[in-house]
């Protein structure tokens, strides 16, 4: 698989506008801080996520058999011939 080129100040705009939108909610609005952080928590339990199962460099070889074991089945289970 290739990597995606993308022009460096995307990458930078992004990291910037994503630490603004964290960053803001939690010094101005005190009375719903805990949502704020729970939702903080909840996108940050997505790297682990991405890590386990989606990047194949860090993938244990359980997780690739029992992904590759759930496509045959579901191939076997929704293969339609026409």
């Amino acid at each position: 698989m290739n990597d995606i080129l993308v022009w460096t100040p995307v990458p930078m705009v992004m990291i910037c506008s994503a630490l603004f939108l964290i960053t803001v909610p939690l010094v101005f609005v005190s009375v719903e801080r805990w949502y704020i952080l729970l939702g903080l928590i909840l996108v940050l339990t997505g790297a682990p996520v991405y890590l386990l199962l989606v990047h194949n460099k860090y993938r244990p070889a359980v997780f690739t058999r029992i992904s590759s074991m759930i496509t045959d089945v579901s191939n076997n289970i929704f293969y339609q011939q026409y």
